[in-house]
């Protein structure tokens, strides 16, 4: 009997195994990486088993170059991008997903980045008229705004407080990129920013850096 293993190395599918000649699995289109099996073999009351790992052809391509060994998780996102630079870190709005992606350079708190749905619609103040930074720096408005406020967040933890005052306005990036890794669980991210650097988002929030030297793959 031959069993598939899953992620997690557990028994899971099982296929009849026919004492001489060849089996065919199909396997899903989703499936990344490797795929690993388990042959049970059984004769009177002794039983043995042996283990074979299959590698899987990756279909999907990373976007940027010197990639990770390991195959990502699906195609790229390509998207128009919005980026804002803060005294401590960087705030970068995603359009295919309406998702607001802030990294922080302190190494205080956590989470060290955090992903926030825009908040902001039309018909919201762009910005509080209150709040007025020193002279060479910016409010931050719209989507930005919102999230930088952070007014669900105690004080000294909002990401007001982390990031500081924007040091530029917010614009456009084009042609940003967004992809993850095909782990099963604690994905790793990439997007692409501005001057197209690549910041790796680093699983549960733990951390990112800049995108460098690639990873060993399995």
């Amino acid at each position: 009997m031959i069993y598939r293993l899953n992620a997690l190395g557990q028994l899971s599918d099982q296929y009849a195994e026919p004492i001489s000649g060849t089996l065919v699995i199909l396997t899903d289109n989703l499936l990344r990486n490797h795929i690993d099996f388990m042959l049970n073999a059984t004769s009177g009351g002794s039983s043995v088993q042996a283990f074979a790992s299959a590698k899987i052809t990756c279909p999907d391509a990373w976007f940027f170059a010197n990639p990770p060994g390991e195959c990502p998780a699906s195609p790229s996102h390509t998207t128009m991008m919005v980026a804002e630079h803060f005294e401590r870190g960087l705030m970068l709005w995603t359009q295919w997903n309406d998702i607001i992606y802030i990294l922080y350079s302190d190494t205080v708190f956590s989470p060290r980045w955090d992903a926030r749905p825009n908040a902001w619609f039309s018909g919201m103040p762009e910005s509080d008229p209150t709040l007025m930074p020193p002279a060479g720096f910016y409010q931050p408005v719209r989507g930005f705004g919102v999230a930088w406020r952070d007014e669900q967040t105690p004080a000294g933890a909002r990401a007001r407080d982390r990031l500081g005052w924007a040091t530029d306005q917010e614009f456009q990036v084009s042609n940003a990129a967004y992809q993850c890794n095909s782990e099963s669980k604690y994905n790793t991210c990439y997007i692409s920013g501005p001057g197209g650097v690549v910041y790796v988002l680093q699983p549960e929030r733990s951390g990112w850096n800049v995108w460098g030297v690639p990873t060993p793959g399995p």
